[in-house]
C-alpha cells in the first residue's frame, strides 16, 4: 500500500506523527484532534514499511478501544493485523505471566481476584485481627494497599512511626499478600506489578520481550500510573521505540493513581524524544474551542498547545442561572425541551455534573417535563444503596408489614445479626403467619442464641423510638431521626474516602429532596413523599437509547462527544469540588476536568449554576465557578436578566396575573397572595393549568417582565 493511500485522510501533523518510525515519540493529541485515526494509521504505516506486526505492542485502557482499533487496522492492512499484540495493560501482563509465572513462585494457572474477591479477603483478615470497622473499613484498606502496590512499597517498607493504625494496616497488607500467594492468586495491581518484578528479576525474560516488542505504542498515556510507566520503560529499554499518545490537558484520574508527570516528563526520561502536537480539532465549533482554550491556558502543569478548527463559529456559550438548584434544573429542562422541539435529538444531549449526587434534581426535573433520560455509567439516584437504606426505614414506618424493607435495614448498619438468625426469624414468622415486626416483639419462644435475640431486641427498640418520635414530623425531620437513632453515617462510612464522601453527598441530597417536599407541598405526609419517590425508581420508565438525554459525571463522559452539552452545578465548592480548592495541583486537575466537559460539546454548550444551594439542610449562597469567569465575555450569550423581588415587595392581596419563575414548577402565573409574615401564601397557576397554594417564604419567585 502506498503512502498516499495511507495518508489521504490525515492532516499534516497526523502524517508527521505516522512517519517518525524509530526512537521515542510523544504525540500530544488535543481534544477532538483525531487521535484514534492517527494511532491506527501509524500502525498501518509501520506494517507497510516492513515492520513485522508480531513486533508491535499497542496498549489501550479498555478492551473495547483495543477491539475497535484492531478492526480499523484490519480494514487497512488486512489479516496481518491479527498478529499485533494489542490490549489493555492488564490483559497484556496476564498473557506474559501465564508463560513465566513459575519464575516468581506462582503457577501458570494462577487465579485473578476481582475487586469483590479482594474486598472479601481484606474483610476476612480485618475480622481475624479483631480490628474495628470504623477505623479499618475494608474499602479504605483496599485503596491504601493498592496505592502501596502501585508505588512498589512492600508491607515491610510501610513506615508507621508511632502510629499504631499504620502498623496495623501494614499487618493487614502483609497477611493479604501472603493469602494471595498461598492461594496462587493475583489482584489487578499484581498483574502489572508482578510483570515488572519478573522483568527486573529475570534479565533473559526482559531481553526476550525487548526483542519481541520492538515497537511500542501506548494510548491515553496521561492516565498511566507509576507502575505502568515502569513497565513501559522496561519493555522499551533496548530499542527505545516507544510512542505514547495522550493529552496532558485531559489528565483527570489522579484519584485512581494516574500521574500527570508521566506525560509531562516523558521527553526527559526518554532522551532524544520527538514531540508532535495534534492541534486541529474536528469536533467543536470555534466559539466552544476558544472558550475551552482560554480556560485551560490558566494551568501551569501543561506542555502547552493551541487548538484550532476550520469549522463554523457556532453559537455562543449560554450561561443559565437559577435561584435554587431545583430552579436551575427546571431551566435546563426548559432549554432541552425547546431544543428538541426545534429538531435536536434527545440522544445528542448530555447533562454533565461533577458529583453523582447532582443527578437527583435533574432526574426529578426531567420527569416533570416528561423528557426521557438515562443515567449513564451510574445508578439512578433513588436506587443507590445508601438512599434505598434510608427509604427502607421510612417504608417500615408507613407500612409495618413491609418485610422486604425490614430485612434490608434490620442489620443496616451492622448490629451483629447473622444470616442464620435472620433466616430463622423469617421461618418463624412464616410459620406463625405474622409480620417480621410482630415476630420481633415475641422472641421468647424462638430457639436462637441469646446474643442474636439481644441484637434483634436492640433493633426493635430503635425502630420503636423512630416511629414514636416521627409522629407529626415533616419528612426531613423523620429522616434526621432515622440517621441519628441508627447512627447510620457513623457506622457505615469513613468520611475521608472519596467513595464514602460521594455516599454522604447522596444522603445530603436526599435530605434536600425531603426539605423541598415539606416546603412546597400543601399537606406533606410521609406516605405522599414515598408515593412520589416511587415514580423515580422504576427502571423501565424509559426504553431505548436513541431518544433519551444522557446524564453522567464528567469523568464518565471522557472520550465521548455530543451535539449539545450542559455543564451543571458550576459553582465553587462543587466545580471545582470543595475538597480540592486548597491545593494548586488539585485545582489544576479540576480545571482539566472542566476543560474535558467543555470539549465534549460539538455545536452548543450551556453552563448552569444556582445562586443558592441546599447544603446539609441549610440554604447557602453560592458563586459561579471560577472556571466560568475564565471564559471571555465575547464568547458568552448576553444573559436575560430577571427582576428578583424580595419577600417585602410582595403585595398582601390580589396580584394582577403576573408571570414568574418558581424553583420547582417553572413558569407560573400568580393569581393572588394572602396572609402575612411566614404564613403568607400564594395561589399559583402552572403551565398545565393546575392550580396550587404555596408558601411565599419558600417560593423564591423571580418575576418576569412581559
Amino acid at each position: 500500500m502506498s503512502d498516499s493511500n495511507i495518508f489521504r485522510n490525515l492532516n499534516e501533523q497526523q502524517v508527521a506523527a505516522c512517519k517518525i518510525v524509530e526512537g521515542p515519540l510523544l504525540i500530544l493529541a488535543g481534544a477532538g484532534s483525531g487521535k484514534t485515526r492517527t494511532i491506527t494509521y501509524r500502525i498501518a504505516y509501520l506494517i507497510s514499511h516492513g515492520i513485522s506486526p508480531e513486533n508491535i505492542l499497542a496498549v489501550t485502557f479498555t478492551n473495547k478501544a483495543a477491539e475497535e482499533m484492531k478492526e480499523r487496522i484490519y480494514k487497512i492492512v488486512g489479516p496481518v493485523a491479527n498478529k499485533i499484540t494489542m490490549g489493555t495493560f492488564h490483559s497484556t501482563c496476564s498473557r506474559i505471566l501465564r508463560k513465566h509465572a513459575e519464575l516468581i513462585g506462582y503457577t501458570k494457572n494462577f487465579v485473578i481476584y476481582d475487586e469483590k474477591d479482594t474486598l472479601n479477603v481484606i474483610r476476612k483478615i480485618i475480622k481475624e485481627m479483631d480490628l474495628p470497622l470504623e477505623s479499618f473499613a475494608p474499602k479504605k484498606i483496599r485503596r491504601i494497599i493498592s496505592k502501596y502496590k502501585r508505588e512498589f512499597i512492600k508491607p515491610e517498607m510501610v513506615a508507621g512511626g508511632y502510629n499504631p493504625n499504620t502498623l496495623k494496616i501494614a499487618t493487614v497488607y502483609s497477611r493479604y499478600v501472603k493469602f494471595l500467594f498461598r492461594n496462587n492468586a493475583m489482584d489487578f495491581d499484581d498483574l502489572i506489578g508482578k510483570t515488572v518484578e519478573l522483568m527486573r528479576k529475570c534479565p533473559e525474560i526482559k531481553e526476550y520481550y525487548n526483542e519481541k516488542f520492538q515497537f511500542i505504542l501506548v494510548d491515553e498515556y496521561q492516565d498511566t500510573n507509576r507502575m505502568q510507566f515502569e513497565l513501559i520503560k522496561l519493555l522499551g529499554d533496548k530499542y527505545k521505540n516507544v510512542c505514547v499518545v495522550g493529552d496532558d490537558d485531559q489528565s483527570i484520574y489522579s484519584f485512581r493513581g494516574a500521574d500527570i508527570e508521566n506525560i509531562l516528563s516523558f521527553d526527559k526520561i526518554f532522551a532524544n524524544t520527538k514531540i508532535i502536537k495534534l492541534e486541529e480539532n474536528y469536533r467543536s465549533t470555534k466559539n466552544i474551542l476558544e472558550a475551552a482554550s482560554n480556560v485551560i491556558k490558566n494551568n501551569v502543569e501543561r506542555k502547552g498547545k493551541t487548538l484550532y478548527t476550520d469549522w463554523k463559529e457556532g453559537e455562543k456559550i449560554e450561561l443559565i442561572d437559577g435561584y435554587s438548584s431545583m430552579e436551575e434544573a427546571n431551566l435546563v429542562m426548559e432549554r432541552i425541551k425547546s431544543l428538541v422541539a426545534k429538531g435536536t435529538k434527545a440522544g445528542d444531549v448530555a447533562i454533565l455534573y461533577r458529583i453523582n449526587a447532582l443527578s437527583r434534581v435533574f432526574e426529578v426535573a426531567a420527569q416533570k417535563y416528561r423528557i426521557p433520560y438515562v443515567v449513564v455509567g451510574g445508578t439512578r439516584f433513588f436506587e443507590r444503596a445508601e438512599v434505598k437504606d434510608i427509604l427502607a426505614y421510612l417504608k417500615t414506618i408507613v407500612n409495618p408489614r413491609d418485610n422486604v424493607s425490614l430485612m434490608r435495614v434490620i442489620n443496616t448498619p451492622p448490629r451483629g445479626i447473622g444470616k442464620k438468625s435472620m433466616e430463622l426469624l423469617e421461618l418463624e414468622a412464616a410459620m406463625k403467619g405474622v409480620s417480621l415486626l410482630k415476630m420481633l416483639a415475641n422472641l421468647e419462644n424462638i430457639d436462637m442464641p441469646s446474643r442474636a435475640k439481644e441484637a434483634f431486641r436492640n433493633f426493635y427498640g430503635i425502630y420503636g423510638d423512630i416511629k414514636k418520635e416521627s409522629e407529626g414530623k415533616g419528612v426531613k425531620e423523620i429522616m434526621e431521626i432515622v440517621l441519628n437513632k441508627t447512627a447510620y453515617i457513623d457506622k457505615m462510612y469513613n468520611t475521608t474516602s472519596p467513595e464514602d464522601m460521594s455516599k454522604m453527598e447522596n444522603i445530603d441530597e436526599l435530605l434536600n429532596s425531603a426539605e423541598e417536599f415539606d416546603s412546597l407541598t400543601e399537606t406533606p405526609t410521609l406516605e405522599e413523599y414515598l408515593n412520589q419517590i416511587s415514580l423515580f425508581t422504576d427502571i423501565d420508565a424509559w426504553k431505548g437509547k436513541s431518544d433519551r438525554i444522557n446524564m453522567m459525571t464528567v469523568h464518565g463522559a471522557k472520550g465521548l462527544e455530543f451535539d449539545t452539552v450542559f455543564i451543571v452545578g458550576a459553582v465553587d465548592g462543587l466545580f471545582p469540588h470543595i475538597n480540592n480548592i486548597d491545593s494548586d495541583s488539585k485545582i489544576e486537575e479540576e480545571r482539566r476536568l472542566f476543560y474535558v466537559a467543555m470539549t465534549r460539546a460539538k455545536e452548543r454548550l450551556y453552563i448552569s449554576y444556582s445562586h443558592v444551594r441546599d447544603f446539609r439542610g441549610s440554604i447557602m449562597p453560592s458563586i459561579v465557578s471560577r472556571f466560568v469567569k475564565e471564559i471571555p465575555e465575547k464568547l458568552m450569550k448576553e444573559e436575560k436578566k430577571l427582576h428578583v423581588r424580595t419577600l417585602n415587595e410582595f403585595p398582601t392581596e390580589n396580584v394582577s396575573n403576573e408571570l414568574a419563575i418558581h424553583p420547582v414548577f417553572g413558569k407560573i402565573r400568580i393569581l393572588k397572595i394572602v396572609g402575612k409574615g411566614d404564613g403568607k401564601r400564594a395561589y399559583i397557576a402552572l403551565e398545565n393549568g393546575e392550580k396550587k397554594w404555596v408558601l411565599v417564604k419558600y417560593a423564591k419567585l423571580k418575576f418576569l417582565e412581559e
